[in-house]
């Protein structure tokens, strides 16, 4: 079974490019999502494609909208990890720039 999300939060991270193996790029940044005062998931989001291009604009703290294919792991420390493979991603940016960058 595959779970599809829609995530709103910020960008924990600035954008990480790196190629696979086979020499595509991908592209790799932390999103925070709130829920109340205290509470924020966090998940790793993997952007593939022509869509790296488009993630490489996003920036720490940037209010980013994803939509992708939901993962679990487990890492070394026994804990989950979330995981989101994008298949949509927007940014929201400030005004003063949102005219130099076309989304």
């Amino acid at each position: 079974m595959t779970a599809y999300v829609t995530l709103m939060g910020n960008a924990g991270s600035e954008v990480e490019v790196k190629t696979t193996q086979a020499g595509a790029p991908f592209a790799r940044f932390s999103l925070a999502s709130n829920h109340g005062e205290k509470l924020t998931d966090w998940y790793s989001v993997t952007v593939f494609g022509d869509l790296v291009p488009q993630a490489q604009k996003v920036s720490k703290g940037s209010r980013v909208t994803v939509v992708g294919r939901l993962t679990t792991s487990q890492g070394k420390d026994g804990k989950t990890y979330l995981n989101v493979r994008a298949s949509d991603i927007s940014a929201t940016i400030k005004k003063e720039i949102q005219d130099e960058i076309p989304f």
